[in-house]
């Protein structure tokens, strides 16, 4: 009888998850500490995406994304990655004429033991009223735990010159891009 009560309470709990989300919860988009985010992905697919969330100087947020599907007679399939652990730090400096910011990402797979890692920066600024210049820069590491091995760190650098006057008519841009990697 127990194991009936707690069956159907667990079905009516992931009911809830998937159908929306209660109004005390925040969802990815916005500013409140806890990120409450499911979603429906497919025809019989799900995401449920959690954690917490923390403003000031620096943004930091972390959490997990655990996601399920099922086929249509109801047999739930075996997850490609059942969960997936996350965190993101970030910063943005400026106003008018010059802006910053710099990001941090983290990215696990526990089903798979790969892991991301990603670092960037931005900046833009006006170089005369009718042009603007931006430069992005970055680096991306992934890495296996399962295997002990990570891939080689990818560079990547691009630098944009933007008219916004012409940009509204036709894009007028020029752009220069360097990639490089090192072992």
């Amino acid at each position: 009888m127990r194991r009936r009560i707690s069956t159907r309470l667990a079905a009516a709990g992931i009911v809830l998850i998937c159908v929306g989300k209660s109004p005390q919860f925040a969802s990815a988009a916005d500013d409140r500490p806890l990120i409450w985010s499911p979603s429906k992905t497919g025809a019989n697919a799900y995401k449920f995406r959690f954690g917490v969330r923390r403003t000031g100087r620096w943004n930091t947020s972390a959490g997990a994304e655990v996601s399920m599907d099922a086929t249509r007679s109801g047999k739930i399939n075996p997850p490609g990655a059942p969960v997936r652990l996350w965190g993101t730090v970030s910063r943005g400096s400026g106003r008018g004429a010059v802006t910053r910011s710099s990001q941090v990402s983290v990215d696990y797979n526990a089903l798979r033991g790969t892991g991301n890692f990603g670092a960037g920066t931005a900046r833009s600024w006006i170089v005369t009223p009718t042009l603007d210049a931006e430069v992005h820069r970055s680096i991306a590491l992934q890495c296996n735990a399962y295997e002990n091995r990570c891939s080689e760190p990818r560079l990547t650098q691009s630098a944009k010159l933007v008219s916004p006057t012409a940009e509204r008519r036709s894009p007028c841009r020029a752009r220069f891009r360097v990639t490089a990697s090192a072992v």
